[in-house]
């Protein structure tokens, strides 16, 4: 996939070895300056262009393809920029320095609780610098002299070390991290294949019964909200028909009609401000969550964004006795949009992060038998939908939904 994303980045190269080819290349200083102006710029405001992902880097491309073209004269200040020594050390070791800063800067990410701030990025990026040139001096240089290192010297080894790497990669992906080894971190589980098994209730209509019944509208967090009832003990699929619809609000009111209509509870859910959506959004979804309580005599019931930290792969910092008991803080745009549709919502909103969280804001990471709540810090575990079911189920206005006295009559 990234190979075709940037197959245009490759192109632009190899337009200007073409044109450089045939035309040859042509002192400019004026569209130098242009050009590294563009390159500067793109790390100054790299979304200036756009964010999406295809034009980020055209200033930047577009940069080094006026400077290929248009700068080769001394007399040019920005080829004397270019070619300073400390400039052209840094290019001898530009791939070395690309290939150990994404380690670096992942491994910095995955230990952090919280997101790292620029300056701790940049003090990691420049640690690639040193490794670079080791790895350079010691590998890169051997390697490509054919002299004392020829090609059966070089292929037998590289080959080998890329199966290894590769079949250490397929096993560390397939078993998520080692985490079915150490039992006290295990996510029960495929964690994928948990969330989306939920994708086999998608229906558009109820059987005729006597089931209560059971709507569940949204993303993949109204996927986790249905594994939180069919994780719950008192749930029982001879008395409750659940339908799913990966939809959003709106769209299930124009679509579904008829299955909200049957329904006798309706729940939504959604990453509400992971998604780029602003605490004034909560106004529109309060407006439709109205227009569906005024379509049907189901109860609709919409249930907060949840959030358990930044990244919890710290948490392996400790020792699990230590571990079992940290809390973090929530991702503020999810706290900050569960504030405004509590507002704007009023009774029908379920706050469920607010539940968890301590006077400091924190919400746990493990639930109190000890067992991980989340495998991304946004979706559940099964020991997460369970420790949640028993929230949502037993101290909110979805009390007693299951228990067979509290069932619905349609």
């Amino acid at each position: 996939l990234i190979i075709f994303t940037r197959a245009w980045e490759l192109l632009a190269g190899s337009l200007a070895a073409l044109i450089a080819m045939k035309r040859g290349v042509r002192n400019n200083a004026a569209l130098s300056v242009i050009g590294l102006v563009l390159i500067l710029g793109s790390y100054v405001a790299p979304y200036a262009v756009s964010r999406a992902q295809a034009l980020v880097n055209l200033p930047a491309v577009l940069g080094t393809f006026l400077i290929i073209l248009s700068c080769v004269s001394t007399n040019n200040p920005v080829h004397r920029v270019l070619t300073l020594r400390p400039l052209v050390f840094t290019g001898l070791l530009s791939y070395s320095i690309y290939l150990w800063h994404q380690p670096i800067l992942a491994f910095v990410r995955l230990s952090s609780e919280y997101e790292p701030d620029h300056w701790q990025l940049v003090g990691a990026g420049l640690l690639s610098m040193p490794l670079a040139w080791l790895s350079w001096k010691f590998i890169e240089r051997p390697l490509r002299n054919h002299a004392t290192t020829p090609a059966l010297r070089f292929y037998v080894p590289t080959t080998t070390l890329a199966v290894g790497l590769v079949a250490t990669g397929f096993f560390l992906h397939t078993s998520y991290g080692l985490e079915k080894y150490r039992q006290e971190f295990s996510y029960g589980g495929d964690p994928r294949s948990y969330v989306d098994r939920v994708f086999k209730l998608q229906k558009d209509e109820f059987a005729d019964s006597n089931k209560t019944r059971i709507t569940v509208i949204g993303n993949s967090f109204a996927r986790d909200l249905v594994n939180t009832i069919l994780e719950y003990e008192d749930y029982s699929a001879s008395r409750h028909d659940v339908a799913y619809q990966f939809k959003g609000c709106d769209a299930a009111m124009e679509q579904n009609r008829a299955l909200i209509e049957n329904s006798d509870v309706i729940l939504l859910t959604s990453d509400w401000g992971q998604a780029g959506e602003q605490p004034s959004d909560a106004l529109a979804l309060a407006d439709c969550v109205e227009q569906m309580a005024g379509a049907t005599p189901a109860q609709v019931y919409v249930v907060g964004s949840k959030n358990f930290g930044w990244n919890n792969n710290y948490v392996l910092r400790y020792p699990y006795n230590e571990a079992a008991t940290l809390r973090t803080r929530p991702m503020s745009p999810v706290t900050a949009f569960n504030q405004a549709a509590d507002e704007a919502i009023g009774e029908r909103f379920i706050n469920l992060l607010a539940m968890l969280q301590d006077d400091q804001g924190k919400v746990p990471i493990f639930t109190p038998a000890g067992e991980l709540i989340t495998y991304d810090t946004n979706h559940f575990t099964p020991a997460g939908a369970r420790f949640a079911g028993e929230l949502l189920f037993e101290q909110t206005a979805l009390a007693g939904l299951f228990t067979p006295q509290a069932e619905l009559s349609h």
